[in-house]
């Protein structure tokens, strides 16, 4: 008697998580724009197990006057490129984000990356996110527009923003 109740407790504890969790990812709004699509996202990532579900993604916002962020919408990224377009001379937050979950059982972890950036004319940019083997990896370069080559931009932390 006491399994069953034990047993019940936990399928109903799992429902609930569930329940929450599919509110909480259904609570983003997904990133829309009409400029041009300068921002190529690539992604490798794999949870490492079958019985772990990996989501990966990317929240974009606006960075106002005062260093405060503006949430503009998010990202999915399912493993195949992305491109999106992000206005140019203003500055934006990009913040990458990996959430780790366990199939069958109440677990999850999540690691986010973020960095500044001001998008130039007549540049493109490409992110490189991986997750492999519990390590995550971002990277994000610019180059002219035809170019095939380019340079690294340099993470630059929230922090940093300085206020106009």
């Amino acid at each position: 008697m006491m399994i069953a109740k034990s047993a019940c407790f936990r399928a109903a504890t799992l429902c609930l998580f569930a329940a929450v969790l599919l509110v909480a990812c259904s609570s983003t709004t997904p990133y829309r724009s009409d400029v041009e699509k300068n921002l190529r996202i690539q992604v490798k990532a794999s949870s490492g197990s079958m019985l772990q579900r990996l989501n990966v993604g990317l929240h974009i916002y606006d960075v106002d006057p005062k260093c405060q962020l503006v949430y503009r919408g998010t990202v999915k990224l399912d493993g195949s490129p992305v491109d999106v377009g992000l206005p140019v001379n203003r500055r934006m937050y990009l913040e990458f984000y990996f959430v780790k979950s366990a199939v069958l059982y109440n677990s999850s972890s999540s690691v986010t990356y973020g960095m500044l950036l001001q998008p130039r004319a007549a540049q493109e940019y490409v992110a490189e996110a991986s997750y492999l083997d519990d390590l995550y990896k971002v990277q994000l370069r610019e180059k002219s527009r035809g170019s095939a080559s380019g340079r690294v931009i340099e993470r630059r932390a929230l922090e940093t923003c300085v206020s106009h």
